[in-house]
């Protein structure tokens, strides 16, 4: 089953996003109309589960009110962000799990869903890249 949240799809298949029927021109998350060559001939693509690191950063401050979801600023704990560049070619923004490992430009990453829970009790359903298991 799909986990769709606005327009960003995902499942334990991978991240699924949108081509272009007429370029070729791949998009995360989907898009009804391609900003290549204004064409309204798109399909879903599903992108995979693994691709290498492009580009990152850690947050090591906790966001302020109202990006914070945790009651105890306390428990906050640092997270990597960067974006994965998918086989096709495609950047993906993600939140990355931060491991006694360094990351590093063009490490290898696989995605990883699980389920957020706010403090309110409400649940989000979310994805991030880690350092791929070998």
């Amino acid at each position: 089953m799909d986990t769709v949240y606005e327009n960003l799809v995902f499942d334990d298949n991978g991240l699924v996003g949108s081509q272009c029927i007429d370029c070729k021109e791949y998009f995360f998350p989907k898009t009804k109309s391609c900003s290549n060559c204004s064409s309204v001939d798109m399909t879903n693509k599903n992108f995979g589960t693994k691709g290498r690191l492009w580009s990152w950063t850690t947050q090591n401050l906790a966001p302020k009110a109202p990006y914070f979801l945790h009651d105890i600023k306390e428990d906050y704990q640092i997270y990597g962000v960067g974006f994965i560049e998918m086989p096709c070619g495609v950047k993906v923004k993600s939140r990355l799990q931060v491991s006694t490992v360094k990351f590093e430009i063009g490490q290898r990453m696989e995605l990883k869903t699980s389920i957020l829970e706010k403090p309110n009790g409400e649940t989000l359903p979310v994805f991030e890249f880690r350092i791929e298991k070998e």
